[in-house]
């Protein structure tokens, strides 16, 4: 009911020329999707939106896989690794955001502010203001908030292996 009932909505309103705040909606069929097929910018918006998800998926997985490991193998500082899954499930959305945009603030941001106090004044820079670092910044965010969901899956994943299947792999070299 929450999902299908506005997918068919939004879909219905995509083959009219509705602009959003009017009552009036004239059918145009397929002329809005050809239109955006043809628009040289739709083609470089999927492209990175696509570079996105493969890059987000790329720090997000490796990082909650190592996470849920070290929290199922009662290892010390478990509970810190624990508390890394955690917290960015604790953390809204808007909270995040914000979180990230005042960490990466080229005036008085975290990243800028730890990479001086490590001598590599050379490498801050406006991250999000740049075309060629925006994007591994957002997907760095993209991955630290996705880390909770999935360290929780994995880590649940991890403890449902029988006791015996590593010492057998042990065994065996």
């Amino acid at each position: 009911l929450f999902f299908v009932v506005p997918t068919i909505q939004a879909f219905v309103s995509s083959l009219t020329d509705w602009q959003g705040v009017t009552l009036g909606r004239t059918f145009v069929g397929a002329a809005n999707y050809q239109e955006l097929a043809a628009d040289p910018l739709f083609g470089q918006t999927l492209a990175t939106t696509a570079s996105l998800v493969v890059l987000g998926g790329l720090i997000l997985f490796p990082l909650a896989i190592a996470l849920a490991y070290a929290t199922s193998e009662r290892i010390r500082g478990g509970r810190f690794f624990m508390f890394v899954i955690l917290a960015p499930l604790a953390i809204s959305v808007v909270a995040a955001a914000l979180l990230w945009k005042f960490a990466y603030d080229p005036n008085f941001g975290l990243v800028n502010a730890v990479l001086s106090a490590v001598g590599a004044d050379g490498l801050t820079q406006s991250w999000l203001g740049q075309t060629n670092t925006a994007l591994l910044a957002v997907a760095i965010v993209i991955g630290w908030q996705g880390i909770g969901t999935s360290g929780l899956f994995f880590a649940a994943a991890i403890d449902t292996f029988p006791p015996e299947l590593p010492e057998a792999a042990k065994l065996d070299g």
